[in-house]
């Protein structure tokens, strides 16, 4: 199954006068200040400090796992390996 097409949240709806991204994401505020987006059926996507930085960062994200993530744009830091007796 898809997360990006399942809809986590059966009860999500979008509000009324609720502005829609490119037809595929909305930010809200949550109760602390943080701005999180959502796709349009209730999945989860990036959370942030500004709603113009969660706007770009989500178009990012979506366009990656559309098209793919350009080189470098990720990268694994250590290799998790447990040296010793445990």
């Amino acid at each position: 199954m898809d997360p990006s097409t399942t809809n986590m949240d059966a009860g999500f709806k979008l509000l009324e006068n609720e502005i829609v991204y490119d037809e595929a994401f909305v930010v809200r505020e949550s109760s602390s200040g943080l701005f999180n987006s959502f796709t349009t059926v209730g999945v989860p996507k990036v959370c942030g400090l500004t709603r113009e930085g969660v706007v770009h960062a989500t178009r990012w994200y979506l366009k990656g796992e559309q098209e793919g993530w350009p080189d470098g744009s990720s990268r694994v830091v250590g290799d998790a390996f447990v040296g010793g007796k445990l």
